[in-house]
């Protein structure tokens, strides 16, 4: 019977999958063990045997792939900014309103009501209120939106021009020892 897999070519044991090759990283795909039914023998299935804990003296040699990014997709980035945008603007608003409550706490906005209300000419409410605030921050952390949205899909527009002149910039990823 022949294998329907790489999965069963590698647990037959008598054939090796030929490695994988993707770019100029090199893939090689290994068999897993199988562990045993019972589980006595799963117990001395799961404790390090000599031959499986890495000798010190021969480290094994680090795993490298080198990479390079040529293009950035705008649509992506346009999504991912929008989303971090939005994040960013609930993490605004919160440090505005824990800001505001610290503040008047503190008295600081009684008395610049205060103040206010000495110096205007008419008789209005007061000056700095928690709506007030929310409102003008919610406003701010808005056009912060649609600004980082836009440079950012600008940005990566940008980037794929500059990797059609240049190449792209160069990744290299290494396993830890």
């Amino acid at each position: 019977m022949e294998p329907n897999s790489q999965e069963e070519v590698a647990r037959e044991g008598d054939q090796v999958p030929p490695p994988v090759v993707t770019g100029r990283a090199q893939l090689v795909p290994t068999a897993k063990p199988v562990p045993p039914a019972d589980s006595a023998a799963q117990d001395r299935h799961l404790a390090p045997t000599p031959a499986a804990v890495p000798s010190r003296r021969h480290p094994r040699p680090q795993r490298e792939a080198s990479l390079e990014v040529k293009r950035i997709d705008p649509w992506s980035v346009l999504k991912v900014s929008l989303i971090v945008g939005i994040v960013m603007l609930f993490i605004w608003l919160l440090f505005i309103a824990v800001l505001y409550l610290s503040f008047n706490s503190a008295g600081v906005w009684a008395q610049v009501n205060a103040t206010y209300r000495t110096l205007a000419t008419t008789s209005t409410g007061p000056l700095i209120t928690f709506t007030g605030v929310l409102l003008v921050a919610a406003a701010i952390g808005v056009v912060n939106i649609v600004l980082f949205t836009t440079f950012s899909t600008i940005a990566a527009g940008l980037y794929n021009a500059a990797t059609g002149m240049t190449g792209g910039v160069q990744i290299t990823l290494a396993q830890r020892q």
